[in-house]
């Protein structure tokens, strides 16, 4: 009697597709445990962010104020100097306003023509002597020297009226009150610009605009201000 032994060959499953399906790297269940734990790292890491910019604001705005305490004596000093310098330009240019009668009248004496450009320096005397807004008293003064440049350019064409008594003698004071004005005039505006400066410093910038430091204004020539 013969028997039939029949042998079922086991499958064996490739190592290379082994667990394909259910197989997870185990840094990606790192990974995925990461992921459920991640809201509370996540609140603590908001956390220590927030603390840590709340500390660099806090630093930074004790370095600007440390900055600002520093640097206001020098704030009040440039801004002293330009009350000054302002005020002695005034004094300046109204102490020439008072010479102004006698020269007009030794031109009009030899420029019969002149009669309108002298009413126009005294309309521009007559706004510096009653204000003391620097926004009249500049625009006088810019139209004043423009109208002393034309004297001047005549009395260079006429050299007689320069040598005479009634007009000389005036002119010289005038034309000496002239530069003392132009002087001051550039020493004002050398400060505003320094104080200005020191007021766009950064960072203590931001403490100067909130105590109420604000930019000085410059007053250039009129031949100056195209070269600027």
């Amino acid at each position: 009697m013969s028997s039939l032994f029949y042998y079922r060959r086991p499958h064996i499953q490739h190592p290379n597709n082994f667990g394909r399906a259910n197989f997870v790297h185990p840094t990606r269940s790192q990974n995925l445990l990461q992921l459920e734990v991640s809201p509370e790292k996540w609140q603590i890491n908001r956390t220590r962010i927030i603390e840590i910019t709340a500390a660099g604001i806090l630093v930074f705005l004790l370095f600007s104020g440390i900055s600002f305490v520093c640097i206001r004596p020098t704030l009040l000093e440039a801004r002293s100097n330009i009350h000054a310098e302002w005020q002695l330009f005034v004094r300046e240019v109204r102490e020439r306003n008072d010479l102004l009668p006698g020269l007009l009248e030794a031109v009009r004496s030899f420029q019969p023509g002149f009669a309108k450009t002298s009413d126009r320096i005294m309309e521009a005397r007559s706004a510096i002597n009653r204000s003391s807004a620097p926004d009249v008293i500049m625009p006088a003064v810019d139209q004043l020297d423009m109208h002393l440049r034309t004297i001047e350019s005549i009395v260079n064409q006429k050299n007689d009226l320069a040598r005479h008594p009634s007009f000389g003698l005036h002119w010289q004071d005038v034309a000496k009150k002239n530069q003392e004005i132009a002087i001051t005039r550039a020493h004002y505006n050398s400060s505003v610009r320094t104080y200005n400066y020191l007021l766009s410093v950064f960072p203590q910038a931001i403490f100067s605009s909130l105590f109420g430091y604000v930019r000085a204004t410059e007053y250039p020539c009129p031949q100056n201000k195209g070269d600027q």
